[in-house]
């Protein structure tokens, strides 16, 4: 599951929640009011045990965001692998599996991935049998999600 900026807002006002125990709190805290504070709380997917592995996810993405920024300001192996501990050896494959992470904004991007490729070949046969500008605009988002360019995109699907 990707997470976008309301989601994460979400979370944080639902880790305060929990963290704190006081709605009049959290509600002064974030200008909401404690209606909309209670719809969190009743969602299953806000539930404390959810909470604290989606803040998890948050944190390691973002810890993968400071690794990848401090090895493009530094441009050195070493200097990250020994700043961070990662392995030398593993460094480069480390790095990618860091930057998927990042792009799909997930740690369990391979979830991601898997059910991107199973909603594109519905999209695919449905733009065969319909090439309509719809149909086109959603493949092209689906494959550039999916890592293609724009360019191999429209060689592969003749779009002009």
């Amino acid at each position: 599951m990707t997470l976008t900026f309301d989601d994460a807002f979400e979370i944080e006002i639902v880790s305060c929640f929990y963290r704190v125990g006081r709605k009049s709190y959290v509600s002064e805290k974030y200008g909401i009011t404690i209606a909309y504070l209670n719809s969190l709380i009743r969602k299953p997917e806000y539930s404390e045990v959810n909470i604290k592995k989606k803040t998890r996810s948050l944190k390691k993405i973002s810890r993968y965001r400071e690794i990848i920024q401090y090895f493009e300001i530094s441009n050195d192996r070493l200097a990250t692998a020994k700043k961070f501990g990662l392995k030398l050896d593993e460094f480069d494959h480390t790095l990618s599996k860091m930057r998927k992470s990042i792009f799909y904004n997930s740690e369990n991007y391979n979830d991601v991935i898997s059910y991107l490729n199973g909603f594109r070949q519905m999209v695919v046969d449905n733009y065969t049998k319909e090439p309509t500008r719809k149909n086109n605009e959603l493949l092209m988002k689906l494959e550039i999600a999916l890592g293609k360019s724009v360019k191999d995109i429209k060689f592969e699907y003749e779009i002009d």
